[in-house]
């Protein structure tokens, strides 16, 4: 049975019926099922890391919901439904983010937003605490159609309130409108009202800039941990493809101790933040640093001349046309998988094996989420 730290569940009040953390040690068996697989491939060195586990969790995205009484209900959906439960002292939050949310009750209930009758106006609230100023870096979104519309004045007056009421806790206010009756948080429109714009973090000795668009770890120092690991792994000289790169937060941590980076993303708002980075880093390694906007299928390319290949899918894993792209790649002879998602990743690197010749030298996994059964884990394979 493999061993971690929190073997013991921290005491909170609200376990039973939150959803943000399981509710018995019982439920967490990922990481046994990971020892047993990477066990079965002959990795026997295989553990779980972890770490702090309370106040770690520097980025949270809460609902908001207009509920009976004075008081906005901000907080996590209770287990199993879309009924609110606030949680003003959360224990994985960063302290910053739960005196941030605290603001929130002193907003009228009817501004929240009512799911049954599509009304209200704040649906959804992001909280981002940049580690260096402890300041957050908070979200309205807000059930709007257009920036237009004339509640925008006074949803951006509010922010600009907050904002002078208190200078040392607030970075910055945006807005974001989401007007559809959708689940997804996020919808495309997006407005900077006061504050910086943007989080600077350094992260594994690398200062990276962060949009409240962007995704970022909530637990940085975890991921801090593995980029280490990673880093460690690398074949010298390697030239490294990295896809899935979201803003090539891997690629700049790990250039010094490569021949030659490419990250590759779909999403075109990244490349400016690669951009900005880049700029901060010692100009040694401004060569051989490129940001391609594509597909992870539109690597083709790059991967005829990449030795070492890095991925970090989405929840849903390698589809087939890559892992055939990949495995056809001879030159590759080193890859890194990094997965949130443990059963496609188990998937995919069985298909890996089969298709191109690879096996498994090393594989770790981390416990991004104290309280809970979700696993980060980075695997080495080579041909």
């Amino acid at each position: 049975m493999v061993q971690f730290h929190n073997q013991k569940l921290f005491s909170c009040p609200h376990r039973s019926v939150c959803s943000g953390c399981v509710s018995d040690l019982a439920s967490i068996q990922t990481p046994q099922r990971a020892a047993a697989f990477f066990h079965s491939l002959n990795v026997h060195d295989f553990d779980v890391i972890s770490l702090q586990e309370t106040g770690w969790r520097t980025r949270a995205k809460v609902a908001v919901r207009r509920q009976e009484g004075p008081e906005l209900a901000v907080g996590l959906f209770q287990r199993g439904t879309h009924d609110v439960l606030p949680i003003p002292r959360c224990l994985v939050h960063h302290p910053k983010i739960n005196e941030a949310l605290s603001y929130l009750a002193s907003f009228p209930s009817h501004l929240g937003y009512h799911e049954a009758t599509a009304t209200g106006h704040l649906r959804y609230v992001q909280a981002v605490v940049e580690r260096s100023s402890q300041r957050v870096a908070l979200v309205f979104v807000l059930n709007l159609s257009s920036l237009d519309s004339p509640e925008i004045k006074g949803w951006k007056q509010k922010a600009r309130d907050l904002f002078a009421d208190n200078s040392a806790l607030w970075h910055s206010f945006w807005l974001n409108l989401q007007p559809r009756p959708v689940n997804t948080i996020f919808g495309p429109t997006w407005s900077h009202v006061v504050g910086s714009r943007l989080v600077w973090e350094r992260i594994a000795g690398c200062e990276i800039p962060f949009l409240p668009s962007h995704f970022s770890q909530g637990n940085l120092e975890m991921f801090e941990r593995l980029l280490v690991d990673l880093s460690s792994l690398l074949p010298v000289h390697a030239r490294v493809v990295e896809l899935f790169a979201g803003m090539g937060v891997i690629s700049l941590v790990i250039r010094p101790r490569c021949a030659s980076v490419t990250a590759i993303e779909r999403d075109e708002s990244a490349r400016a933040a690669f951009l900005e980075a880049k700029e901060r880093m010692d100009p040694r390694f401004h060569e051989e640093m490129d940001f391609i906007v594509g597909d992870a299928t539109a690597g083709n390319q790059a991967l005829d001349v990449a030795t070492t290949l890095i991925v970090d899918p989405p929840r849903k894993g390698l589809s087939k046309r890559l892992i055939t792209l990949i495995s056809a790649a001879k030159n590759v002879r080193t890859f890194f998988y990094i997965s949130c998602h443990f059963s496609t990743m188990e998937r995919d690197i069985v298909e890996l094996m089969q298709q191109g010749d690879f096996r498994v030298t090393f594989a770790r996994s981390y416990l991004f989420f104290p309280g809970t059964d979700q696993i980060e884990t980075l695997v080495k394979l080579e041909r």
